[in-house]
């Protein structure tokens, strides 16, 4: 689903659009669904005072839309579990600190060659 690109709000306005028909233009182009959530008398409160009334479905869309994409994140965390053996890396053996460290020095040491000539 893609992210509601708002930039032209204003544009849209100084046409003549009443703010309040806004959410049904952007309903209109947009492959939406009108849904009933219920939700605490206290959090519609604190969602209305951070971004107004009319602006409830787009925060409460941008929420739900970070919120999947932080367990999408961990589904895919878990599913990697196990994936990486240390066995397989034992340039690593003495902790990774030190294969930067020696990654650097060689690094260096060839920048210095290469530049010398």
């Amino acid at each position: 689903m893609e992210s509601l690109d708002i930039s032209h709000t204003s544009t849209i306005l100084s046409m003549g659009f009443k703010p309040y028909l806004l959410l049904d233009l952007i309903t209109i182009f947009m492959n939406t669904k009108r849904t009933h959530v219920v939700i605490s008398e206290q959090l519609l409160k604190d969602i209305d005072i951070l971004v107004g009334a009319r602006q409830r479905s787009t925060f409460l869309t941008t929420a739900a839309e970070k919120e999947l994409m932080r367990h999408r994140q961990i589904m895919a965390l878990k599913g990697a579990l196990g994936t990486w053996k240390n066995e397989d890396h034992t340039e690593l053996k003495g902790g990774s600190v030190q294969w930067v460290r020696k990654l650097r020095k060689e690094n260096n040491r060839r920048f210095k060659k290469v530049t010398v000539r």
